[in-house]
């Protein structure tokens, strides 16, 4: 947010034009998308973990203003996690990976997107647990802050006759397609190109890595105005503690020039030295 701060002779004079108010914290963050409480039935699909055809492939899409809506910008995403609710006696799941991008797509059709993915995760016999399942990836996912991102999880045909159920996990029903998979138990999942379904209910997902986020303060005040001085105060606009503040004249270049006024742990600031008949923007 800028403010506009104007120093007549005997005392400053504030015009408030655009404010421009940011603070960036990144940090490590777990993100939950999704707090619904039903789950899939033992052969009933979508679902991050389906034994009951003897292989599966699912995609889910996630939308960057899922993000955005929650105050993130951008992040490194370094691993997701699906909840468990019951696992039906299910076997374990032969080379599960999980391979990921940024997509434009805003809605999933029955045709798999096999451009562009990068392998995350990978899992020679996964065995889902009750509870959260948490995939570390060997390589991260670097969100842009306005892509959105496609998840695709498959694993190995089973050769034997074995096959047992789906783990249930809880999803949420989401209010665009963000779900599409495949299943058989005599075709290869993984690289096919049609899918059997689409769907709205979506796992609920955790992502976990460093996301960066921006919370703009409020309820800006300037007040005590005199010839050289004048205070300024403003409300948290979150959790944050540290705010940097930087001054100057109205076309100063926010990277290079003006005056920073950096680790500021309480929500004011005092200016003093300030120019009579000057105006000044400045930065929080």
């Amino acid at each position: 947010m800028k403010t506009t701060l104007t120093c007549a002779k005997r005392l400053i004079v504030l015009f408030f034009t655009t404010i421009v108010f940011g603070l960036f914290i990144q940090a490590q963050t777990t993100i939950t998308l999704g707090t619904g409480t039903s789950v899939n039935g033992s052969t009933s699909y979508p679902t991050p973990y389906g034994h009951y055809y003897k292989n599966q492939r699912v995609q889910y899409l996630i939308l960057a203003s899922e993000l955005t809506d929650l105050g993130y910008n951008s992040g490194t995403i370094q691993a997701i996690a699906f909840e468990v609710s019951i696992l039906y006696g299910m076997d374990p799941l032969p080379n599960y990976v999980i391979k990921g991008k940024l997509t434009t797509a805003i809605s999933l059709t029955t045709t798999f997107d096999n451009s562009g993915l990068t392998e995350l995760y990978s899992n020679a016999s996964l065995d889902p647990v009750v509870g959260w399942n948490q995939h570390n990836f060997s390589t991260n996912l670097v969100w842009d802050g306005t892509s959105n991102i496609l998840l695709d999880l498959c694993y190995d045909l089973v050769t034997s006759n074995a096959y047992t159920k789906n783990a249930g996990v809880y999803y949420t029903q989401t209010s665009f397609t963000s779900v599409n998979y495949y299943f058989s138990d005599s075709q290869v999942a993984c690289g096919r190109t049609s899918a059997n379904y689409t769907s709205s209910n979506r796992a609920n997902i955790r992502l976990i890595g460093d996301f960066a986020s921006c919370q703009p303060p409020t309820n800006l005040l300037v007040n005590n105005t005199e010839t050289t001085t004048a205070d300024m105060q403003w409300t948290a606009g979150g959790d944050e503690t540290l705010w940097n503040l930087k001054y100057g004249a109205p076309d100063f270049d926010l990277e290079t020039g003006g005056t920073l006024i950096s680790g500021l742990s309480a929500a004011n600031y005092s200016f003093t030295g300030l120019s009579a008949g000057s105006t000044y923007k400045v930065v929080v």
